[in-house]
């Protein structure tokens, strides 16, 4: 009859080492995905900073642009404008 017991009590740590094994990896699975999902949010955070920091970017560059452009302009009618003064001076 001791040999049954040892036998059963091995099936039961058998059973009870299975049961544990398979709730740890469960367990294991489990973080291992919440740590995946963690990394893409944050790698998605960063790559929305940048995207964000490019438009940013973007936006500022061309405001530079129009400033740029509207400075031309403003020389191109001062210029214009000295020239046909220098002109109306030279018919007096």
């Amino acid at each position: 009859m001791e040999t049954t017991f040892e036998v059963q009590f091995d099936a039961e740590d058998f059973a009870a080492l299975t049961i544990q094994r398979f709730y740890r990896g469960h367990v294991a699975r489990r973080h291992y995905k919440l740590l995946l999902l963690n990394s893409a949010s944050e790698e998605e955070k960063v790559l929305s900073n940048v995207a964000d920091k490019g438009i940013e970017l973007w936006l500022v560059e061309r405001e530079i642009e129009k400033m740029q452009q509207d400075i031309l302009e403003r020389h191109r009618l001062f210029a214009y404008q000295v020239k046909k003064r220098v002109d109306a001076a030279i018919v007096l």
